[in-house]
């Protein structure tokens, strides 16, 4: 068995999807950020989005090097790839208004990396207690997405709201989890 296939690559894929759903949710504030309700709302999903990767990294240091280098489930592998393949700065680069980003969301919170980190907590989260915990807060996050329109409106007024342009010009900053990012 070769490490594309190991329960480690499974958990490198898995956390590669959490972070570029960071990285969207990231982008999405600074779009709204004339509409501070809706920055703040993206900036809540960019938080959770941390948390998934801190769980994910916590369960890749807590197993062995045999179970990091065991097979991993092919089917929640091929999920894991697919989870990745995006890209975000073509899915920000496509969102005009609210109601875009909002169907990115929700694409996106239905596509197969939820699937993906949900199969992983409980195959490697050992204490029940725990796993109820994590998957409540999975069911929470997801949540948020589904009463979206319930806050923010219905498809024709979400499409009123105006989307700013994202700058990443030499220079510009831009918010991360680790501090300030300047361009260069």
């Amino acid at each position: 068995m070769s490490k594309v296939d190991s329960v480690e690559a499974l958990l490198e894929l898995a956390i590669t999807a959490e972070q570029k759903n960071m990285k969207l949710y990231q982008g999405l504030s600074k779009k709204f950020s004339n509409v501070p309700a809706i920055a703040y709302f993206w900036q809540g999903m960019v938080m959770e989005e941390v948390q998934h990767s801190q769980e994910l990294e916590n369960i890749r240091n807590s197993l062995s090097p045999n179970q990091l280098s065991a097979p991993a489930d092919s089917s929640t592998l091929e999920k894991a790839k697919e989870a990745v393949g995006f890209s975000v700065a073509d899915s920000l680069s496509s969102i005009a208004t609210l109601d875009d980003a909002y169907e990115t969301a929700r694409n996106l919170e239905r596509s197969e990396v939820n699937t993906v980190f949900a199969f992983i907590m409980s195959e490697f989260i050992p204490s029940e207690k725990q796993k109820e915990f994590i998957m409540w807060q999975l069911e929470h996050h997801t949540q948020k997405i589904v009463k979206f329109p319930e806050i923010y409106g219905d498809s024709n007024l979400r499409k009123k709201v105006m989307a700013q342009t994202l700058s990443t010009k030499p220079g510009s900053v831009e918010p991360s989890p680790q501090g300030i990012k300047t361009h260069a």
